[in-house]
């Protein structure tokens, strides 16, 4: 199983810096249940894969400083909570599994939020001991972990990549995964896809950059940072699909070709389409549904592989920012799309909902965990919190939902201590 397997990669705008929201956009009361949602292998041994999930802006005994729930993924008991302290606000904006086991259990989760600084906040990710869940580092700065290319310093342990924002300015970093700081290796400008493979033979997994100036996407060394190809999309392609890219079971050139989302604005189709990482040709296309450039009726995809796509070769795509009704399962091998799902409307609504994370579930089978984020509503609307739905991966139905009114841990109302005293 490859470095990656198992793993989130959410697209490098989930890590923008959030601004400090005030009490006046919060008064619904919501959390942002399901804002990120990560498999923790089996924590409680009954041979079904557990989730954690977070709620950037649920209270805790110190304020309203976000939370992340440890869930059965059997019956949606709490297993574990973290939160963030006094200093924190949107303690688990996204949520990075580290240190895997054999078990798929991490041995440190990194989350990131927003810290007092002065008189204003900033990004920072904390590393917290998954065992007895206290912080074990703090990574000023930075946005979100994008993953690990493997052993880049030579000190048998994993390194990472972690996304900085410094107000419009975007980096990558690389960050040692024993001392947590920066290692002597240039940062990269702008934002990347970490990608599952390694295209040059190094032992290093690449990754995918958009080079603005060429208009275009490369493939680059994670050890050297060397262009080792060039995707060849096409004069009318639009290149920001670098954000969907995966890696899937198809392979060309003896290694996984990266597929993305590749909508042609020529034609005004959407398309997925699958390249050679080693010479960056396209090797196969499929069309599906029209594409618009408008922003309300652009096709623009995340898209999450099963957890080995070498052994279940399945990838899970869903319609973003805020218009996502279904979600669509497609062959990582021929593109084809093998079903689909209204999730999002079979409750009666039709807010977001956004994939976040996968896995085995039982083993005989596939679960996609998806986030129904629902915490700000429209003008004259209600909101009535978040949402988690554990869906089968062989047909997209529904098998349970775990809503955010379950846990009053997450409420305001659980904590009367901080509560103003007319209410108490």
């Amino acid at each position: 199983m490859g470095m990656l397997a198992g793993l989130v990669q959410l697209p490098p705008e989930r890590f923008k810096s959030t601004p400090h929201v005030t009490g006046e956009l919060l008064d619904d009361g919501g959390t942002l249940f399901g804002s990120s949602v990560v498999c923790v292998g089996d924590v409680d041994k009954d041979g079904r894969d557990d989730i954690a999930v977070s709620a950037p802006l649920a209270w805790s005994k110190s304020g309203r400083t976000g939370q992340v729930l440890i869930l059965s993924g059997t019956d949606g008991g709490v297993l574990r909570e973290l939160s963030g302290d006094s200093e924190d606000t949107w303690f688990g904006n996204s949520v990075f599994p580290i240190e895997l086991n054999t078990r798929s259990i991490p041995a440190k989760l990194a989350i990131s939020c927003r810290r007092k600084q002065g008189k204003s906040d900033v990004n920072a990710v904390k590393i917290v001991s998954f065992d007895d869940l206290h912080a074990v580092a703090t990574i000023p700065g930075a946005a979100g972990f994008l993953g690990s290319p493997g052993d880049l310093d030579s000190d048998r342990s994993p390194d990472y990549a972690v996304a900085f924002h410094d107000g419009s300015v975007e980096s990558t970093r690389w960050i040692s995964g024993q001392s947590w700081q920066p290692l002597d290796r240039p940062s990269i400008s702008g934002p990347i896809k970490l990608l599952a493979e390694d295209y040059d033979g190094d032992k290093i997994h690449d990754y995918l950059s958009l080079s603005r100036e060429l208009k275009a996407l490369q493939v680059c060394s994670g050890a050297s940072g060397k262009c080792i190809s060039t995707l060849k999309l096409g004069p009318s392609r639009d290149p920001r699909g670098y954000r969907s890219a995966i890696c899937t079971g198809l392979e060309i050139d003896g290694k996984r070709a990266i597929v993305l989302s590749n909508p042609d604005k020529e034609r005004g189709s959407a398309a997925f389409s699958a390249f050679s990482g080693v010479t960056g040709e396209l090797a196969l296309e499929t069309t599906f549904g029209k594409w618009s450039s408008s922003e309300s009726d652009q096709f623009e995809f995340s898209l999450v592989p099963s957890s080995d796509t070498k052994e279940h070769d399945i990838f899970f795509a869903v319609r973003t920012p805020f218009f996502a009704e279904e979600l669509q399962a497609y062959s990582g091998k021929t593109l084809e799309m093998l079903w689909k799902a209204p999730y999002a409307v079979e409750k009666g609504t039709t807010t977001l909902a956004t994939l976040r994370a996968r896995h085995p579930f039982p083993a005989s089978d596939w679960i996609v965990a998806v986030g129904k984020l629902r915490n700000v509503p429209s003008e004259g609307s209600e909101s009535d919190g978040g949402e988690v739905a554990i869906l089968s991966a062989a047909t997209g139905q529904a098998r349970k939902y775990f809503h955010e009114r379950d846990y009053p841990m997450l409420s305001l109302d659980h904590y009367p201590e901080l509560q103003e005293p007319a209410k108490k």
